[in-house]
């Protein structure tokens, strides 16, 4: 029973490695951190374009990505990631949501107010949005 339990569990392991491996955003987070933002940039310019059997696109796993690097501190790696999410999906209005919250911590408030208005044209309910621009608005 022991082995059949072992068994199982290296299989799941092994089918996580395979998933991990497959993702533009793993792949991508390893470019940043093995060589830097340039590269991360050229790798996510490369499986965008060539989108090789086996690398899988999602855009969840980018903008988790995208806080990763924020909760590290890593700005301008988030910045470029969460571009990397809106040019993947362009009609998220998260994706908008979260590249316009960088631009604002940026203290870029031109563009953050453009990617909120963004984000509330794709989805008019996005209370954060709005309240962003609000924010935006009365603080000039």
């Amino acid at each position: 029973m022991e082995l059949l339990v072992e068994g199982m569990i290296n299989n799941r392991l092994q089918t996580a490695k395979k998933q991990i491996a497959g993702s533009a955003a793993y792949s991508v987070e390893k470019a940043i951190n093995t060589s830097g933002l340039d590269q991360c940039i050229k790798v996510f310019n490369e499986i965008n374009k060539q989108k090789p059997e086996g690398i899988y696109f999602d855009e969840m796993e980018f903008n988790a990505l995208g806080y990763r690097f924020l909760s590290r501190g890593l700005m301008e790696a988030a910045l470029e990631v969460f571009k990397m999410n809106t040019e993947l999906y362009p009609t998220s209005a998260n994706a908008y949501d979260s590249l316009a919250e960088v631009y604002l911590m940026l203290g870029n408030k031109e563009m953050a107010s453009k990617y909120y208005k963004k984000s509330l044209e794709l989805n008019p309910n996005n209370e954060n949005a709005a309240k962003k621009l609000r924010e935006i608005d009365s603080a000039e």
